[in-house]
């Protein structure tokens, strides 16, 4: 503890807890400084002042990027003129930063309603975000940013410590009962994230022409309007995302992630959804609140049994995986002659698996008892026991994304990857062959639905491939294509032995060897005696490995669902190598 005067400063990360500095009382991030605090709950703010408020993570930065373009001549993003030097959080720079400012200034402030600096005159735009989305991003942000020393931390602790109050800046609850009495203040506008999600120009609109004349004559014009709407678009503001925050102060994932309202149904139990409603009612029950979330907040019957098995620290895995087996697998220590094979669910996993098994391991042999997942252990699965058991050079199986993989720059990294439309229709397969009744009556579209927003098993298909993506250039990854294999699959077994190197190599070098490889991983070779993938008690009686014949989706979905996941496909990818990768078998044409 620090102790100034009557002043007291405590820094501390109790086990299991992200890193957070008590600054006379209230909590605050571990980087903030007594006197920065201080000095701006006794800023002296003026009558042409704009202050952007909000709790953490409830649009912020959207609404702070909107109001510079709105008022700011020659504002430009760039290095060293990153967003916060335009608009600064108050509490974090202190009042000697803010003062130097030139006026009119634009402030930020995460401040509760009695420590924020005030005057009549001054502009204050609330923006407000439901709870139960503000707490997930809350929770990612936390896990982003370098200072709380919490890069693995626990969704379930989080959680927790969000419905207490023990978090940055104190509740989410207490910090809007705090602001409800003024937010029809003439000098307040109350802006809901939902709302710009929905109506991004509306939004735009509404908040020029509360800041003003000069403003509201901005978006008059249509050009300058489109501008602005086309730069503050969620998509357009996920790029270069340096702009908003050094990288220098947070990890490599994105400091802007999704932004899509629901995405807390990825993320709680029904339990935790349950009691953030309980807690809702309680503080805003006939208030203005009460109404604002009502189908934002909502669970929706049955999703759990049709998506989420189970969630992990924020993540969703399939039914029947323990999360202290994900945890352990989380943190196995990668081993540098470990070879990992990484994919998205069904995009050739066991495929490759089996490929990679018969160059690397002398004695490889399926049987009752040594199926494949015994030689090539699924980690989040099995757990790190199992990896630590296994005879170096191990040969590891896993669909977490890049962020949650062991890592070692020395291991062997094979990324399998399949075309979208194919992945779903074969995902959708797995998941009625499971030996669950629940499973078994989902309708393909109800299971394209899910797929699309990202409520399959282990999240999102278009996240997991751009996450891994932008980790891939590098000479310890291989990207190897389902369509490849099916085109030319000695080539491909080729290329896998020359990168895994030594007696791989050796391997694909005998002639005799590759050929009997090959025979063995041809797709007629593979559905035969199909318990040598997976037990039989653990599947339905249908094929655990089906078809693979690229462009099957063609049987399953219709124009408009090809058409949507093409949209969906091009969002995401423009731009990076993935853009053109199955340029043919995604058409819809033949």
């Amino acid at each position: 503890m620090v102790v100034v005067g009557n002043d007291s400063v405590v820094v501390e990360q109790p086990e299991g807890e992200p890193r957070q500095a008590c600054i006379n009382g209230e909590l605050f991030p571990p980087f903030f400084k007594l006197e920065h605090v201080s000095s701006a709950k006794a800023l002296e703010v003026y009558p042409d002042d704009i202050i952007v408020a909000t709790f953490p993570k409830c649009g912020t930065t959207w609404v702070q990027h909107i109001v510079c373009q709105l008022t700011i001549d020659g504002y430009e993003l760039k290095p060293g003129k990153e967003l916060f030097t335009y608009t600064p959080l108050i509490e974090f720079v202190g009042g000697d930063v803010v003062r130097r400012l030139q006026r009119p200034r634009i402030l930020k402030s995460h401040f509760n309603f009695n420590n924020l600096p005030k005057h009549d005159g001054a502009k204050v735009i609330l923006v407000c975000r439901n709870p139960k989305d503000t707490l997930v991003s809350w929770f990612h942000h936390m896990r982003n940013i370098k200072g709380y020393n919490w890069e693995n931390g626990h969704f379930d602790v989080f959680f927790d410590m969000f419905c207490e109050g023990r978090i940055p800046w104190g509740g989410y609850f207490d910090y809007h009962k705090g602001w409800l009495p003024y937010i029809h203040e003439p000098n307040v506008l109350v802006v809901k994230y939902e709302d710009m999600v929905a109506d991004l120009e509306a939004s735009v609109v509404r908040i020029a022409e509360f800041l003003g004349p000069n403003t509201a004559n901005t978006v008059s014009d249509p050009v300058k309007l489109g501008q602005i709407l086309q730069s503050s678009a969620l998509e357009s503001m996920k790029k270069d995302q340096q702009r908003w925050f050094p990288n220098v102060l947070r990890k490599p994932d994105n400091f802007i992630r999704k932004g899509v309202p629901g995405d807390w149904r990825n993320h709680l139990s029904v339990e935790q959804s349950e009691k953030i409603d309980r807690m809702f009612e309680k503080h805003f029950k006939n208030t203005v609140f009460a109404d604002w979330w009502k189908d934002d907040m909502l669970w929706q019957e049955g999703m759990r049994d049709l998506n989420i098995q189970i969630t992990v620290d924020g993540h969703p895995y399939p039914d029947g995986f323990m999360p202290e087996n994900i945890r352990s697998a989380r943190a196995l220590k990668a081993l540098p002659d470990d070879v990992f094979i990484v994919t998205y669910p069904k995009c050739g996993t066991t495929w490759v698996q089996h490929i990679v098994c018969q160059l690397m391991i002398e004695d490889y042999q399926l049987k009752p008892g040594k199926e494949l997942f015994t030689w090539t252990p699924m980690i989040e699965f099995s757990g790190a026991a199992a990896a630590l058991q296994r005879q170096r050079p191990r040969i590891l199986k896993s669909h977490f994304f890049y962020r949650d993989c062991p890592k070692d720059p020395n291991a062997k990294y094979i990324f399998v990857t399949r075309n979208p439309k194919d992945a779903v229709v074969s995902a959708f397969h797995m998941t009625i062959n499971q030996r669950r009744e629940d499973y078994a009556n989902i309708s393909f579209d109800e299971f394209f639905d899910m797929f699309m927003e990202g409520k399959y098993s282990y999240g999102s298909y278009f996240d997991y491939h751009k996450e891994w993506l932008q980790h891939l250039q590098f000479h310890n990854a291989l990207v190897v294509k389902y369509e490849d294999m099916i085109r030319d699959l000695k080539g491909a077994i080729v290329q896998i032995g020359e990168f895994l190197g030594g007696k791989a190599k050796e391997v694909i070098e005998d002639c005799a060897k590759l050929d009997k490889i090959v025979e063995d991983s041809t797709f007629s070779a593979m559905r035969k005696d199909q318990h040598r993938w997976i037990p039989n008690v653990l599947k339905g009686p249908d094929l655990f490995m089906r078809k693979g014949t690229p462009r099957d989706w063609k049987n399953y979905f219709t124009k408009k669902q090809s058409d949507q996941l093409d949209k969906e496909f091009a969002m995401h990818f423009k731009g990076i190598i993935a853009e053109h990768w199955w340029k043919e078998e995604m058409k819809w044409e033949d």
